[in-house]
């Protein structure tokens, strides 16, 4: 179906003096960042790229790339093509790298997981040795000197020698890709980026990114992406797995969501454009808690219940994979504690600072029999009561205030105005207190 019009952009309608209408657009705009192949593509690197369909993606990203197989999860899972551009980042190269000692830390992190884009070359005996992958810290050395093992996130190198080292691979420059899209969610607008990466280093960056448009843009955009796997399974060869009960990280957003285990078995594919497909394509008055992923039959790893709990109370969405997988929170990797700081109350609380922005800035100049900061009390307060009306907000009790609103000229600046409200969702405890200041 064809989405016409701007449906991810909050707005306001005046006429006459008066606000009239208060625009809220309901669908969330979709960026996916991942790996493509600009060889067999039309699309180029660094260049968010719009694609009308299943096929249209395959000619313009590659086909069984990482990139198509995130934006067709996606839409299998509830965005329409018309709201997803995919950006693919490009590829770097680093030849004879050295590694003294048989032991060291590349230089360019995270590598591209692939035995087939890297070569370690003993430079002491003037032989090549076989790569595997090792996915925990620090990585045991291999029991073969003819094997070399690598931690593709850390970049951390381990032989089974002291022997000298020169390591040729590639890595993906995710900075300038994150840089390239910032103005695809544009102000006044929310929506989602999908990081297709475990790497926590890159996640980072994506936040970084994404924390001045949020606070000087009004761009609330919110940041997806898997949690860097820490221990290896006990197959052969092993696979990138969860120690559930020793996962920790250095990521605190509460734009910024998680997710794990996110791989398919036998592969370094991931299940996030999935995830993302239910992020961004959920109504914003349903949870994604419990939604089962579409077109993802199994992963790599299946957590305990226990395990869940932990992920989730370390800031990560665990991913169930018993039966159909679903999302089992949707927790943040905030670690506030004044508001429960999930995707639900997340994405409310981002559309209604759209909508409170719109409110003060039609409202400034308006010849009303009101002062302008009980126009904007009133109308802000409207929408919230409309939400209230849907079942998604809670009332006001006798006993308890669940919801407020409040605008003032700042005291500092009479060009600028003060806004702050609160609202309660159903089921999530405490208040979420919002304080902003617009110019008017």
């Amino acid at each position: 179906m064809a989405i016409y019009g701007n449906t991810s952009r909050v707005s306001v309608d005046v006429s006459g003096g008066a606000i009239t209408a208060v625009n809220i657009g309901d669908q969330d705009k979709l960026v996916i960042f991942a790996r493509g192949d600009p060889n067999s593509g039309t699309a180029q690197t660094n260049d968010p790229t719009q694609v009308s369909g299943p096929q249209a993606a395959a000619a313009a990203f590659g086909e069984d790339t990482a990139l198509t197989e995130a934006i067709r999860d996606a839409a299998a899972n509830g965005v329409g093509y018309a709201s997803i551009w995919g950006v693919m980042p490009a590829t770097q190269s680093a030849t004879g790298e050295a590694i003294a000692g048989g032991s060291g830390t590349l230089g360019n992190t995270p590598i591209i997981e692939d035995v087939a884009e890297i070569t370690a070359t003993n430079t002491t005996d003037g032989v090549e040795a076989d790569v595997a992958f090792r996915y925990n810290d620090p990585v045991a050395e291999p029991s073969s000197e003819q094997t070399v093992h690598i931690n593709p996130f850390e970049g951390i190198v381990e032989a089974g020698d002291s022997d000298e080292y020169e390591i040729d691979y590639k890595w993906l420059d995710w900075q300038s890709a994150f840089d390239a899209a910032t103005g695809v969610i544009q102000e006044q607008e929310h929506g989602e980026w999908r990081v297709h990466s475990e790497a926590e280093s890159v996640v980072a960056d994506a936040i970084s990114t994404v924390r001045p448009l949020r606070e000087s843009e009004w761009k609330m955009i919110r940041v997806s992406a898997a949690a860097q796997p820490n221990t290896n399974s006990s197959a052969t060869p092993p696979e990138a797995h969860f120690d559930a009960t020793g996962y920790t990280d250095g990521l605190d957003n509460d734009a910024l969501f998680l997710t794990a285990p996110e791989r398919r078995p036998g592969s370094d594919s991931l299940v996030g454009g999935a995830v993302a497909g239910q992020m961004a394509g959920t109504s914003i008055d349903e949870p994604i808690l419990g939604n089962a992923l579409t077109g993802v039959t199994d992963l790599t790893q299946t957590l305990t219940v226990p395990e869940q709990t932990d992920l989730a109370n370390s800031g990560v969405i665990p991913i169930s994979a018993s039966g159909s997988p679903a999302l089992e929170d949707n927790v943040s990797t905030s670690t506030e504690t004044d508001w429960t700081r999930d995707f639900f109350t997340a994405r409310l609380r981002d559309q209604l600072v759209l909508t409170a922005r719109a409110i003060g800035r039609a409202a400034r100049g308006r010849l009303n029999n009101d002062t302008v900061e009980t126009l904007v009390q009133e109308r802000l307060a409207d929408e919230l009561i409309d939400l209230i009306e849907d079942g998604v907000l809670e009332p006001n009790t006798d006993d308890e205030t669940r919801w407020y609103t409040n605008a003032e000229q700042d005291a500092t600046n009479p060009k600028k105005l003060d806004i702050s409200f609160g609202f309660s969702p159903v089921g999530v405890v405490g208040t979420v207190d919002v304080d902003m200041t617009i110019n008017i």
